[in-house]
């Protein structure tokens, strides 16, 4: 690594699985060979089905309301 002292760095989260399907597609991948690279990042957990969601939202945000916590622990508005 290379750093400069007045340097800030920040953490961006965990990754969602449609996050994980979308760039194993742009990068031509299997989508399991994704979540064995990105494993530690992954906001859940791959053996597990995905759970079904409301037409109209995304897999990321199904069953959320904007005042639930991301995969950060934060509420964001």
């Amino acid at each position: 690594y290379f750093a400069h002292p007045e340097a800030k760095y920040f953490g961006v989260g965990m990754i969602a699985r449609d996050q994980v399907e979308d760039y194993a597609q742009r990068k031509g991948f299997d989508v399991p060979v994704m979540e064995k690279w990105l494993a530690p990042n992954l906001g859940y957990d791959p053996d597990k089905p995905e759970p079904a969601t409301t037409p109209g939202k995304s897999s990321a945000i199904a069953g959320k309301d904007s005042s639930s916590p991301c995969g950060c622990g934060l509420v964001h508005a």
